[in-house]
């Protein structure tokens, strides 16, 4: 990119760039867990295992997640298929 030397250093803040970083260490993971169930990639059973531990410590368990409200204004969830 054109311009000064160093000009675009401290785009982001620590904070912000440590989340990007765990967004795409997770992808990469994705991926390579991914191309393993569609036969592309051989991976070993401790391969497997640890890149699913790691996936647990970077992507939050839908699972876990609670959703509560106030009686008085109740939240209304609404899910269908997206259809293109």
């Amino acid at each position: 990119m054109a311009g000064k030397p160093g000009m675009h250093k401290k785009l982001l803040n620590p904070a912000r760039a440590e989340e990007i970083r765990q967004k795409i260490k997770a992808t990469l993971i994705i991926n390579k867990l991914e191309n393993h169930a569609l036969g592309q990639e051989e991976m070993s059973a401790t391969q497997i295992t640890a890149a699913l531990g790691l996936l647990k410590k970077c992507v939050p368990d839908l699972a876990a997640i609670e959703l509560s409200g106030n009686e008085d204004k109740p939240v209304r969830l609404l899910a269908e298929w997206m259809t293109s």
